[in-house]
């Protein structure tokens, strides 16, 4: 069996049994990271930004989760570069939800205000209503 199924098992069961809530989190890294450190790798090998995007965005997901802001605003803010670049809107705006929460975990509330700001005009623009709801929830904890 792969190690990092077996550790991840591993960390399953001391969060069911422990109680561990950490534990989840520290399986998910695992698991999710290293893979999508190998996507980043081939899909810049082959110049697909769509997908270098995808594995940006997540890598910033996974580094907010643990608790490495800056990390996880440097990968955000990259998917977010290209994904203006090739014109994904809904995209761009669902980057600037996580980068609302970024900065208003770093204090900065002004950018955090600034930026779901331009996640709500460019949602409202391209008509994404799901994402309008995930705007108004970040706003409310704003």
């Amino acid at each position: 069996m792969d190690e990092r199924i077996e550790r991840s098992k591993l960390l399953y069961e001391r969060a069911l049994f422990e109680g561990d809530a950490g534990a989840l989190e520290a399986a998910e890294f695992e698991l999710a990271v290293p893979v999508l450190w190998r996507s980043l790798e081939l899909a810049t090998e082959a110049d697909n930004t769509m997908t270098m995007s995808e594995a940006l965005r997540h890598l910033g997901i996974a580094e907010h989760a643990a608790g490495r802001l800056e990390a996880a605003q440097l990968h955000l803010e990259e998917s977010t570069r290209l994904r203006r670049e090739m014109g994904a809107w809904p995209g761009v705006a669902a980057n600037l939800v996580g980068l609302t929460y970024i900065a208003a975990g770093q204090d900065r509330r002004d950018d955090a205000l600034k930026l779901i700001e331009e996640a709500s005009a460019i949602a409202e623009a391209g008509g994404a209503h799901g994402l309008l709801r995930q705007i108004e929830e970040a706003r409310a904890q704003l």
